[in-house]
């Protein structure tokens, strides 16, 4: 269903807006709706987007909260240094990890 619309823009956006019609090929009055429709796509992309972003925000403090808790975890065992290069355990962890990612 359509409706008839009528709209007071000026002489600069309608020489632009029949400039894209002609190109596009289209009634000028269709051009109009196509960019509103455009407008509200990108209105909504820019909505998730900002979603997107919160979520990573998010994930990047739970990340650091994991990160502060296995510290303390550290802290709390008495175990101030641990040698990443001559630990079997986590050279384990490390080559597991790894090829685990690799295969996603």
């Amino acid at each position: 269903m359509r409706k008839d619309v009528h709209l007071r823009i000026s002489n600069e956006l309608y020489s632009k807006i029949l400039e894209l019609s002609k190109l596009h090929k289209v009634a000028i009055n269709d051009e109009i709706a196509s960019l509103l429709e455009l407008s509200f796509k990108i209105n909504d992309n820019d909505k998730r987007i900002t979603e997107l972003s919160d979520n990573f925000i998010n994930l990047k403090k739970d990340i650091s909260y994991i990160k502060q808790l296995l510290i303390q975890t550290y802290a709390d065992l008495n175990l101030e240094y641990v040698d990443t290069n001559s630990s079997d355990s986590l050279d384990k962890f490390n080559k597991k990890y790894h090829k685990r990612n690799m295969n996603d």
